[in-house]
């Protein structure tokens, strides 16, 4: 299944897919470390993994979850697979990703390569753009030309201010290359505290739709039991309804359709909670990149995916209902849009059937903790 607009991944109604023992989207883990960045609120920096031994993944490995996928599919492929961090364009990475989405292609597998674009050059751009991938970047500023935003990007990705600037020429090539807001999306991982980015927000908008690329802003999620840490390094739900408020104008003035606003991406929901696994280098399967919950593993289980499915996680995930919600999103109509943001991030605070803590959307709640009821 090809798609046909990035737009489409995550602001397309979805039915419950209770029952179900499919999957249709695949999550590839390519490696375990990022030699570009160490970006605070990364799931791989705040769970520590990075710092664990080198895990790379393979084509012979993806070819042998494509097929586990296919078998659980009754011979249906998987509609997609992204293929995400440590970094899948690190030089000793790449030539097996180049592979793993040489086969997703012949099999009619949609492919999605998520690049902070530190080691984006003409030629990968070009061939990404041949063989028709969907490519999300990363962006946190609003202004490339403004050396105090450009510190702050460096911040906001763990490096130095010419690591910042290595990231923008990847982003400018990848656009020069012929990617196009319809296949090119750029995340902004969205964070409060001393080195805030929310500020620029709307200028970061307003740049994406200048050059060309999807803005894609991301509200991080949170896969630690319990952690309240994590709400002072993410943004308040004023912040969230703020933002929301600067884009409605922003949109307003160009002369662009409304938007409906979905969580966890503000304009966007999350596809995966339901439809997709998480496959790990070392075998281990998870539920997504935030929930860690090991469900199986494809090395070491019979018939792991099955396995997976029927965990309770999973399984919780699956039979989710608006129904079953309890709080604001038992009554919003964007359900069927959204479906309750980051489940994950829900999960991590004890109920797996709570809303979501960060929605803007809501208009009861100002505090995350009431709306998760602790």
């Amino acid at each position: 299944m090809i798609e046909k607009d990035i737009a489409q991944r995550y602001e397309t109604e979805r039915q419950s897919s209770q029952n179900n023992s499919k999957v249709s989207a695949i999550i590839l883990e390519t490696s375990n470390e990022c030699r570009a960045c160490a970006c605070p609120g990364c799931y791989m920096v705040v769970s520590g993994r990075n710092r664990q031994s080198q895990e790379l993944i393979n084509s012979k490995m993806a070819e042998k979850i494509f097929n586990l996928v296919k078998k659980q599919n009754d011979g249906k492929e998987a509609e997609s697979v992204d293929l995400i961090g440590g970094e899948p364009m690190e030089p000793k990475v790449w030539p097996e990703v180049q592979k793993i989405i040489e086969v997703a292609r012949d099999r009619g597998i949609t492919p999605w390569l998520f690049t902070n674009g530190l080691f984006m050059t003409p030629e990968k751009a070009k061939w990404l753009v041949d063989k028709g991938v969907f490519v999300t970047m990363k962006l946190n500023i609003g202004n490339p030309n403004d050396k105090k935003e450009l510190k702050l990007q460096a911040k906001m990705i763990g490096k130095t201010v010419d690591s910042a600037k290595q990231l923008i020429r990847g982003l400018y090539t990848a656009l020069d290359a012929g990617f196009g807001e319809g296949k090119l999306s750029a995340e902004n991982l969205l964070r409060n505290g001393v080195n805030s980015n929310i500020p620029l927000v709307p200028e970061y908008y307003e740049f994406g739709l200048d050059v060309g690329f999807k803005p894609d802003l991301e509200l991080m999620g949170n896969g630690e039991k319990a952690n309240w840490g994590y709400f002072a390094l993410a943004p308040t739900i004023n912040q969230v309804r703020w933002i929301m408020k600067q884009i409605k104008e922003i949109r307003e003035k160009r002369n662009l359709e409304p938007i409906t606003f979905l969580m966890p991406h503000i304009t966007g929901s999350c596809p995966f909670y339901d439809t997709a696994l998480y496959f790990r280098p070392n075998g281990d399967i998870q539920p997504c990149s935030n929930n860690r919950t090991i469900l199986s593993n494809i090395e070491k289980d019979e018939n792991p995916i099955q396995k997976a499915i029927e965990n309770p996680v999973i399984q919780t995930r699956k039979s989710l209902t608006q129904s079953k919600i309890t709080g604001p999103c038992n009554t919003c109509g964007t359900w069927q849009l959204c479906r309750g943001g980051c489940r994950a991030t829900v999960e991590s605070f004890g109920n797996p059937y709570g809303s979501y803590p960060l929605c803007g959307i809501q208009k009861e709640f100002d505090k995350p903790e009431n709306i998760v009821g602790i």
